[in-house]
């Protein structure tokens, strides 16, 4: 196997588009891409051990440059609106799913929460290192208002919290037509990990400091929250100058 033959599976890749569902198509995002990089590194140290190959050619692929940061902000108005929404929601475990999403957590996360993983004596629950970006298993206090939506759930001794109804195995997602409803009634435009950056952006602009922010949407790295700082000044700037240019103007 040569450098060419898996920088062609990477290209492959990041040019070709999957089926999402019957009427929807996506291209893979070069961040997946750079998972699937990640896979390669084991496979390849195995080989150079077994000395099947004789260098590890994985650190060699290349990728296109991205800026992976994304400016999002919601009127306090409308995150309120937002909130009320979700409490109306008669789906027991779809409110339940987005009241976890308006805590930071990540889709993935929420889909993959098991029962075993929630300790409501100690009101704890954990997620854990397979199931979540930084690899590190995670306590997370579970506050008053989950736990009482909790209370409307069949409780089971394990596995998946949020089964398919339909298969009884994990669900592939959040209720898309739901959210697609419920953003239509708002007027907003919003995705799911929209909710990371909507409790983040809200949290700079009400004065939490970055480590507070950064352990609440469990960054691994405080740089990573920086962003929202960053789009703090930048929409101060935005402010200035609107400002400035009505005084100027005649």
């Amino acid at each position: 196997i040569s450098i060419n033959d898996l920088q062609k599976v990477v290209n492959d890749m990041l040019n070709k588009e999957y089926k999402v569902n019957e009427t929807e198509t996506k291209k893979y995002s070069i961040r997946y891409a750079e998972t699937v990089k990640e896979l390669f590194g084991p496979l390849f140290k195995k080989a150079l051990k077994e000395d099947i190959v004789t260098k590890n050619i994985v650190p060699f692929l290349e990728f296109p440059k991205y800026d992976n940061t994304k400016d999002f902000y919601l009127e306090e108005s409308k995150a309120k609106e937002l909130y009320v929404e979700i409490l109306n929601i008669e789906d027991n475990r779809y409110r339940l799913m987005f009241l976890f999403l308006l805590r930071g957590r990540r889709k993935g996360e929420v889909l993959s929460l098991c029962w075993e993983d929630v300790d409501f004596k100690r009101k704890m629950y954990v997620l854990r290192d397979e199931k979540n970006k930084i690899r590190e298993n995670i306590n997370i206090i579970l506050d008053d208002e989950l736990i009482g939506h909790f209370g409307y759930l069949d409780h089971e001794a394990e596995g998946l919290i949020f089964k398919s109804t339909r298969t009884g195995e994990k669900m592939s997602d959040f209720p898309r037509k739901l959210w697609v409803k419920i953003i239509a009634k708002l007027d907003i435009k919003m995705t799911f990990h929209d909710f990371r950056h909507l409790l983040g952006s809200t949290l700079v602009n009400n004065g939490v400091s970055l480590e507070t922010i950064s352990k609440t949407l469990t960054h691994k790295n405080i740089k990573t929250t920086q962003r929202y700082s960053n789009m703090h000044e930048k929409m101060a700037k935005e402010g200035s100058d609107t400002f400035l240019n009505i005084l100027k103007s005649n």
